[in-house]
């Protein structure tokens, strides 16, 4: 992952930003880090946890669920297959896995529930390997 700048760092306060246009290439809070040329991964969670209040790979997941709910809701043109690959999944089953993973929902359910508004809150928090239906904090 080459970053953006190869001079300076680029500010968390951008983070967002950078992520929307750069979704299909970022799986991981190390790789959004590098690609905002910071080579310290502790050092940006902790700045961001400061800017934003929630850790990276909380606000990766979330633009990733909500782009992916909105694709489904309003292109229907689009596959599953396609969506996947707008927000850096390798395919329809991956795609699958992660919504349900982390909503308890499928990408049919959202294509059938057009009117339906995604919260940060509706993620399931793992623990202990069991879902448990309260917001990630």
């Amino acid at each position: 992952m080459e970053p953006l700048n190869t001079e300076v760092q680029i500010p968390v306060s951008r983070a967002k930003e950078v992520l929307l246009e750069n979704m299909r290439t970022i799986n991981s809070a190390f790789e959004w880090s590098l690609l905002m040329n910071w080579s310290c991964l502790t050092r940006f969670s902790r700045r961001f946890r400061k800017v934003h209040g929630k850790r990276p790979s909380q606000m990766l997941i979330e633009t990733k669920i909500e782009k992916a709910i909105k694709l489904l809701q309003r292109r229907h043109e689009l596959s599953c297959f396609e969506i996947a690959e707008l927000i850096g999944k390798t395919d329809d089953k991956a795609l699958n896995k992660f919504l349900k993973h982390h909503t308890g929902k499928a990408p049919s359910w959202y294509r059938k529930n057009p009117d339906y508004r995604f919260e940060a809150s509706d993620i399931y928090v793992r623990v202990n390997g069991r879902k448990k239906d309260t917001p990630q904090t």
